[in-house]
């Protein structure tokens, strides 16, 4: 057909001067016009489309499709699978490919840095920059950073990708930045196509309401999937948990779960399940973090995660700053474990909430509770909690169990300060049994740690003061 889908007319016939004319050949060209206007949508809407409407892609000046009283209003194609909306220079891109960092390799390590230094990004098209942590150093230049808050981005920087600006000192530092893509926001923009968040930010009223709690602006907040902090709301603290229970399972092994455990990585917090098995005889994610397990030894048990919500348990020797596996930036300490004085293997126990007990006849807890000392006649005689409590407890709990001589009385007696003098002073005390009828009996306690030690004693008693667990102060 001469007037074709692209809408291009061809005359089929035509005309030469001073010739006959046969009506069949004009006929035949009013009729493919005919054909082609009845193909055509009309100005009026008689008819509607028959088929998809296709425009021009256009930009955020000029959309695609406009209205004939305003055509800086419309619609437009910012890239393929995402639809752009303009009115009075701003524009909504819907759909749209946001990316975020999700890891990053040293390419220059600069100069002047410490451990500890963030760095924020700068480049690319940011609705805010990323943000790194320097791990480790080579001398004073960065040998490795972590993410600890990913950014969010409508381009991302071309690497290597330099340092906007630091919390410390160190100058020259770039990165090879690793993204992720993420397609479920809406992307405010001005008539350039950067980032609306910019502009308003220059207003002193909007940047007052959209910064928050830390100081973190709202975008940021919101980049993080902390919607609480974003609105001003407290987050729930690191640690927070609902039905936790960590339990040795073998001379190795542990269990850790929770319907949800908060974790931090410092500016953002993240709400996660845990159910994790950690064998620490490797290390890694749901293992030890670094080194082999040593005998004699305290762990912390973290759960750690992912800024996707991957979540893992780990074990630790350090109480703060556990060495991270790969890709994880956010963690919380839970709990703690120990391995025995004779071998590198867990005593077993169980931690129910804060609330933590030796479990007799597992892993290398023996078929007796924890032996703290023997009893002496000294008031108060201090005894160290450090091997059978971790530093973290808040309380401590045990038995004090004691043999009258056969033919005496005596007194026991437990406290947490070794004051005053005068066993009656104790928190906890026996006095005065009658070894025909009494002549052994053990004396439960549980006290509050005022110290490293707690203190103990006896007149006319042997026996034994055994620990049996302890409560952690997370």
């Amino acid at each position: 057909m001469p007037f074709n889908g692209s809408g291009t007319f061809t005359i089929i016939n035509t005309f030469v001067p001073n010739t006959t004319i046969l009506s069949a050949a004009v006929n035949q060209n009013y009729s493919d016009i005919a054909t082609g206007l009845s193909n055509c949508l009309t100005r009026d809407g008689q008819a509607g489309m028959t088929a998809d409407f296709q425009a021009i892609s256009g930009t955020i000046g000029s959309p695609g499709t406009t209205f004939a009283s305003d055509t800086t209003a419309g619609m437009y194609l910012p890239a393929v699978g995402e639809l752009g909306l303009v009115a009075k220079s701003l524009g909504i891109i819907v759909n749209s490919a946001v990316y975020q960092v999700a890891s990053v390799v040293v390419s220059a390590g600069g100069s002047g840095y410490v451990v500890g230094d963030t760095i924020k990004l700068t480049g690319g098209t940011p609705i805010t920059q990323a943000i790194l942590t320097v791990a480790t150093l080579t001398g004073d230049a960065v040998a490795t950073a972590t993410v600890s808050y990913p950014g969010g981005y409508i381009a991302l920087p071309s690497n290597p990708v330099s340092q906007g600006s630091t919390s410390g000192l160190g100058t020259g530092a770039t990165f090879t930045v690793t993204p992720t893509t993420q397609y479920t926001r809406s992307v405010v923009t001005r008539e350039d196509n950067g980032s609306a968040w910019l502009r308003l930010g220059s207003s002193s009223f909007i940047a007052s309401l959209m910064t928050v709690v830390n100081g973190r602006d709202f975008v940021t907040a919101l980049g993080a999937s902390n919607v609480t902090t974003a609105i001003g709301l407290s987050a729930p603290p690191p640690s927070s948990y609902k039905n936790l229970a960590i339990k040795v399972t073998t001379n190795t092994a542990l269990t850790a779960a929770a319907d949800f455990v908060t974790t931090t990585n410092g500016t953002a917090f993240l709400t996660t399940a845990l159910s994790s098995t950690i064998n620490m005889a490797t290390t890694g994610a749901n293992a030890l973090d670094t080194g082999a397990i040593a005998l004699a030894t305290w762990y912390a048990i973290w759960t750690i995660a992912k800024s996707d919500g991957t979540t893992a348990g780990l074990a630790s020797t350090s109480f703060t700053a556990p060495t991270m596996p790969a890709g994880y930036t956010y963690k919380a300490r839970i709990g703690a474990v120990r391995t025995a004085a004779g071998s590198a293997q867990l005593l077993g126990t169980w931690q129910l909430g804060q609330r933590a007990q030796y479990v007799l006849a597992l892993a290398q807890t023996g078929t007796s509770y924890p032996q703290m000392s023997t009893l002496t006649s000294t008031f108060w005689a201090p005894v160290s909690v450090s091997n059978f409590v971790p530093t973290t407890a808040s309380e401590i709990s045990g038995t004090l169990f004691y043999v009258l001589p056969a033919t005496t009385t005596g007194v026991v007696g437990v406290n947490a300060n070794g004051s005053p003098a005068a066993p009656q002073g104790g928190a906890f005390y026996k006095t005065n049994y009658n070894p025909a009828t009494s002549p052994n009996d053990s004396l439960p306690f549980n006290l509050l740690l005022e110290s490293t030690n707690i203190y103990y004693g006896e007149t006319n008693v042997s026996g034994t003061l055994n620990c049996t667990g302890w409560v952690d102060n997370l």
